[in-house]
């Protein structure tokens, strides 16, 4: 059983704290290539990360294909193709997920998925993916996720561009026990003012399991939102800051991730216990710099 303790900050309670799991985002990072893929996976677990998460997605399932590619693409590509076939250059094959899944797995880390669609989301069940993520897009897709429901061990939710009444609708289908819900919002990068951190509460008030999926540069608003008990954050992941990638701008450092992780995985004794309490330390440079100035 985790160990769970309450702070108060003023009249406001921020949570019940226990050790933060974190997902290292690699998505579509890797541009296809799976030596990249396999860089990003060996580096996000060298960093602590618990979980490593690549997308599947198939071009050839797309129904919009008006949709907009990322702003890196427009800004860096070269390719001027259309979002389906950005997509399926994207896209790696079944024995390199696999492949993928199974390095992850040999460091005690395990290989998460985004998936976009039926026939996505019963491939990664097929290759032994037990861990699943629904972006923010198809937080409505009640029939997926019941399905997903039936056979994952956990499901993951994103909430970015959700209203209120489709938060409220959601309590009828999705399951407590084997879903977390994950407050996020659907801008990148997200600015400051609008990460809104606090609504962590407000989804926990739900009586659901709740996460924080960020789109921030850097790893500064994962830190505070630490301060609100998330039970795992999810944090975009680069190679380098000079790798050219889709989801640069919202994405962390092998070093960043290294932090956020050591992080989220002590809280409890970086939060301590409230009390004036000296290091050994402190009483050694007590001595050393008490009474040196008149």
């Amino acid at each position: 059983m985790i160990e769970l303790l309450s702070l108060k900050i003023g009249k406001q309670c921020l949570g019940d704290f226990q050790v933060t799991k974190v997902i290292a985002e690699v998505g579509i990072n890797h541009n296809g290539n799976f030596d990249l893929a396999l860089k990003h996976c060996n580096l996000a677990t060298a960093s602590g990360a618990d979980f490593v998460k690549l997308h599947l997605a198939y071009a050839k399932n797309m129904i919009n294909l008006d949709s907009k590619r990322s702003a890196w693409s427009d800004k860096h590509d070269k390719n001027e193709d259309p979002i389906d076939q950005f997509v399926s250059r994207m896209e790696l094959s079944r024995e390199e997920y696999i492949e993928l899944k199974s390095v992850v797995e040999s460091s005690g880390a395990k290989l998460m998925m985004s998936v976009y669609d039926m026939e996505a989301a019963e491939d990664a069940l097929s290759m032994g993916i037990q861990d699943i993520k629904l972006a923010s897009c198809d937080f409505t897709k009640v029939d997926m996720i019941k399905y997903l429901t039936q056979y994952v061990d956990h499901l993951y939710l994103a909430t970015g561009m959700v209203t209120e009444d489709e938060l409220s609708d959601a309590k009828s289908y999705i399951n407590p026990e084997k879903t977390t819900v994950m407050h996020c919002i659907s801008r990148y990068p997200t600015p400051y003012e609008d990460l809104n951190i606090s609504f962590i509460n407000t989804l926990r008030s739900y009586g659901w399991r709740v996460g924080y999926s960020d789109h921030t540069k850097g790893i500064g608003s994962c830190a505070i939102s630490l301060q609100y008990s998330p039970e795992i954050i999810e944090k975009h992941f680069v190679i380098a800051d000079t790798h050219l990638c889709p989801d640069l701008a919202v994405s962390c450092t092998p070093r960043e991730m290294t932090e956020l992780c050591a992080l989220a995985h002590n809280i409890d004794s970086v939060l301590g216990d409230g009390s004036r309490q000296m290091t050994s330390e402190e009483f050694t440079n007590r001595a050393k710099f008490r009474d040196r100035w008149s």
